[in-house]
């Protein structure tokens, strides 16, 4: 079932969520978006990253087999992408841990906050590396790499337009960086929609026979979870695209107000879609597991499964 993998899917996104929460903080302080009350939505946004990040990481406890052994995870870090990414997301959270300590004490802390922005980043790739790697078909595509990646973008976009409403509504020019993000998120979510149909061709239903080199490969391609695969993968980018829409419309109106309503609605629309895509991507790790408990059926000498034949062990 798809709840086993919730730990999982909500990792994956938080992390992502948290990447892109503090670098358009960043760029909203670095780039004076709204002098003033633009520093407070900064502010606010790289606050909320912390907490988000160890969301994350407690989470992703619960797909361990044995919690308590976590930290053996990393002792593996030039030849696991698993080790890598809890590396890189232990760096960014004790990096923040740095900025917040620089903020509260008045500094000036742009190179910490780079630093930090790269460790979200590289934490991504690093999770992107591990579904990449596996082989398998839907997984090992640039899609896995470019599509983590956007997510950051998408939930950066998401998080300017909501901490701009948030702390800067009264204030004109805010209307034109949230028109921007709208069109920056539009573009992406279409850019991911149009890598997922190039994907497409190399998504086809293997047959129901088994064979020893797709199963040792985990490269074969299921039709029940493949359709899933592309149904909720397409039905999330079709919701986060609508959500950009609205969000592009509601920069337009940013004056009356409806227009808070509508980018916080834009807002809840886009990372829903993200959520429904990215639980779609997941649906093949189940493809996964059943292939491994059906791996000890009985088998004839060409390595084809035997229908109705099934080990004692199995």
């Amino acid at each position: 079932m798809l709840r086993k993998e919730l730990s999982l899917i909500i990792n994956s996104l938080l992390v992502q969520c948290a990447a892109g929460i503090f670098i358009a903080s960043a760029l909203i302080r670095i780039i004076q978006a709204v002098p003033g009350k633009g520093d407070y939505a900064s502010a606010a946004g790289m606050m909320v990253t912390g907490p988000v990040i160890m969301l994350s990481m407690a989470v992703s406890l619960f797909h361990l087999g044995n919690p308590f052994r976590a930290y053996r995870a990393v002792t593996n870090m030039w030849s696991s992408w698993l080790s890598r990414e809890i590396f890189f997301t232990g760096a960014f959270l004790a990096l923040w841990f740095v900025y917040l300590y620089i903020y509260l004490k008045g500094t000036n802390g742009n190179i910490v906050i780079s630093l930090t922005a790269i460790a979200g980043v590289a934490a991504v790739i690093s999770m992107a590396g591990i579904y990449y790697s596996t082989g398998k078909t839907g997984w090992c595509s640039i899609n896995t790499y470019t599509g983590f990646l956007l997510s950051i973008v998408v939930f950066g976009c998401v998080t300017t337009s909501v901490l701009l409403t948030m702390y800067c509504k009264d204030i004109p020019v805010a209307a034109s960086f949230i028109n921007t993000a709208g069109i920056i998120l539009a573009i992406v979510v279409i850019f991911k929609m149009v890598q997922f149909i190039i994907l497409m061709p190399e998504l086809k239903d293997d047959p129901d026979e088994w064979n020893i080199d797709s199963f040792a490969a985990a490269s074969s391609f299921g039709s029940r979870w493949g359709a899933l695969f592309k149904k909720l993968n397409f039905t999330g980018l079709a919701v986060s695209l609508a959500g950009a829409v609205m969000m592009f419309a509601a920069s337009r109106l940013f004056s009356e107000d409806s227009a808070e309503i509508c980018i916080y609605l834009s807002a809840f629309l886009v990372i829903a879609g993200e959520t429904i895509a990215r639980t779609g991507f997941f649906s093949l790790g189940i493809e996964s597991e059943q292939k491994e408990t059906k791996g000890t059926a009985k088998r004839d000498h060409y390595g084809r499964y035997i229908p109705g034949k099934v080990d004692a062990a199995g």
